[in-house]
């Protein structure tokens, strides 16, 4: 039988945060980056622990690109729970959200590299104390808070207002926008109105922040001079 490693234990802790489900591409960009074909190494880890373990089983999620997804079966379920998370055994997908829920796991992943506390807001029990839910809730020292965003698409300029005045109330120190690449940032990013606690960063840099144990976003106001500068 198979035994668990620090990695296994990685992408599990991810899977525990995220209703048991993820994705060999989360996998691939997270505790198994660096490896050599980490796409595949992660389909022959998987693979293993659910021939072994009998910990996981795949899902389809109905679309032609990210497939399938990695579920906990009911034996992977009772093995986190044993070990003090609090998950069900249902695991719900939706395949509109799979592109998000794919960003916003790495993105937790990377930031929990950082070493600060990072928690996957749930709008039931978050929205009880708070105004606004973001994707993630990034914690300094200080116990002040970093709201996360995942944004993958352009929201209208109002609805972007109404979220801001709802953090305002929340008191939160700045907000982190997390696009998928460049080209993303620049393109929804322009669409953003402008507020000094705006930050942004691509996926790519935030995986190089985690790895350096520092995050370092740029100031939104930065990054629309450069989209005028290119202009």
């Amino acid at each position: 039988m198979a035994t668990l490693q620090e990695r296994d234990w990685e992408f599990l802790n991810i899977m525990a945060h995220f209703g048991g489900k993820t994705f060999r591409r989360v996998l691939a960009e997270t505790c198994f980056l660096g490896l050599k074909n980490p796409l595949q190494q992660s389909a022959n880890r998987i693979y293993k622990l659910k021939k072994s373990m009998k910990l996981f089983k795949y899902i389809e999620t109905g679309l032609s690109k990210n497939k399938y997804v990695i579920a906990l079966s009911k034996s992977g379920t009772e093995l986190l729970n044993e070990s003090g998370y609090n998950i069900k055994a249902s695991v719900t997908i939706s395949p509109q959200t799979v592109n998000h829920t794919i960003l916003e796991q790495i993105s937790f992943y990377w930031l929990l590299k950082m070493g600060k506390k990072v928690e996957r807001t749930i709008i039931a029990r978050w929205s009880k104390e708070h105004n606004h839910t973001p994707d993630l809730m990034y914690s300094l020292d200080s116990g002040e808070m970093i709201y996360v965003e995942v944004e993958l698409s352009k929201k209208s300029p109002q609805r972007y207002l109404d979220t801001f005045m709802k953090m305002r109330k929340d008191g939160v120190k700045s907000v982190l926008y997390v696009f998928e690449n460049e080209k993303k940032m620049k393109q929804i990013g322009r669409i953003i109105p402008v507020w000094d606690k705006l930050f942004y960063i691509t996926k790519d840099e935030l995986i190089k922040c985690g790895q350096d144990g520092k995050l370092k976003a740029r100031k939104q106001k930065e990054v629309l001079q450069e989209i005028d500068n290119e202009s």
